[in-house]
């Protein structure tokens, strides 16, 4: 019988890797809501015990499941399908990918970044499709759908709606987790979302500064630069104009997409890489991912000052949204 998987990650530990200590599965992370900074284990971050479990019958119907054992998508122990198709299925390739993507970016000569791609055609519609499962698959996006059915709840019940109807929309956690695993097996909105991926402007930001990249347990960062664009976590954003979505592959390469009719300068650089000689850069996109994490904002050499100057400048910093500041491409 195949052994369960008890600590389940949503966000994956050969990405989380790339902040390790040299030879070691430590990172330092900065806790959001207990506001201590402390080394952890990779196994142990970003990740919950059972996280994607629920019985298949809560999903599909008998016919759909049988098609998808079929397909080879679903695993003997249907409980655990989610888990075994994120860990096989998706991050298996993906990650032969990100590490072609690192080891080119980690060699790249000036003439290179002058001359070449980072990214081949095939690869970047197979990224697109990545990315799109690491925005749904995240634990934020589990507690927007609890917060959403929260406010939709209270609205009617403003409205005058009696109780007993109003708390009829409201979303339990196993409810939650029934609505973001169905979100995650469900080809047809996955292929969507990455084709609204593919369609933004990509460039890959080599980091030349001696500041490092964070990253987060929610790692893909989203910024709209006009005050229209949705800040929505499952709508994404990802057509609004002049959105940008950037998400770091390691301390020292970040990718980074943009709403091209909008950041019109950064259509001559689409598919190529761009180096990032200012610290204040990467404080920009370091920022938005202090102010998205769920809980954990990582670092690869424990230097969280960022964090301490957003957190002086306004203390209650992690409590309510904010406007960051334009990037400097």
């Amino acid at each position: 019988m195949e052994e369960k998987t008890k600590k389940q990650h949503f966000v994956p530990r050969f990405y989380l890797k790339a902040w390790c200590r040299p030879n070691t599965n430590q990172i330092q992370i900065y806790d959001v809501k207990t506001d201590v900074t402390r080394p952890a284990n990779v196994e142990d971050v970003a990740s919950e015990r059972y996280f994607y479990d629920i019985e298949l019958t809560d999903l599909f119907t008998e016919e759909t499941i049988n098609e998808l054992t079929s397909q080879g998508k679903i695993k003997a122990d249907r409980a655990q399908a989610v888990e075994k198709a994120l860990s096989s299925i998706v991050e298996a390739p993906f990650s032969l990918i990100l590490n072609d993507i690192l080891s080119r970016a980690m060699k790249a000569t000036p003439w290179i970044v002058n001359n070449c791609v980072f990214i081949h055609p095939q690869e970047r519609i197979e990224f697109a499709k990545y990315l799109a499962i690491q925005m749904i698959r995240t634990k934020e996006v589990r507690q927007d759908i609890i917060h959403s059915s929260e406010r939709i709840v209270q609205k009617l019940k403003s409205m005058g709606v009696p109780d007993e109807t109003a708390e009829k929309y409201a979303v339990t956690k196993k409810g939650a987790r029934r609505i973001q695993n169905r979100m995650l097996m469900n080809d047809t909105q996955l292929l969507k979302a990455a084709g609204m991926f593919n369609s933004l402007t990509w460039v890959l930001g080599i980091n030349r500064t001696g500041k490092k990249l964070y990253t987060s347990d929610n790692p893909i960062g989203r910024h709209g630069h006009k005050e229209s664009v949705p800040k929505f976590i499952f709508n994404v954003g990802l057509n609004s104009p002049g959105v940008e979505i950037f998400f770091p592959l390691s301390p020292d390469v970040i990718l980074i997409m943009s709403d091209g009719r909008y950041h019109t300068h950064m259509l001559e650089k689409e598919n190529r890489y761009v180096e990032i000689n200012e610290e204040p850069i990467v404080d920009y996109y370091n920022s938005i991912l202090v102010m998205q994490a769920e809980r954990s904002v990582i670092s690869c050499d424990g230097d969280f000052a960022l964090v301490d100057e957003l957190k002086e400048r306004n203390p209650n910093v992690f409590e309510i949204k904010r406007d960051y500041p334009k990037s400097s491409y």
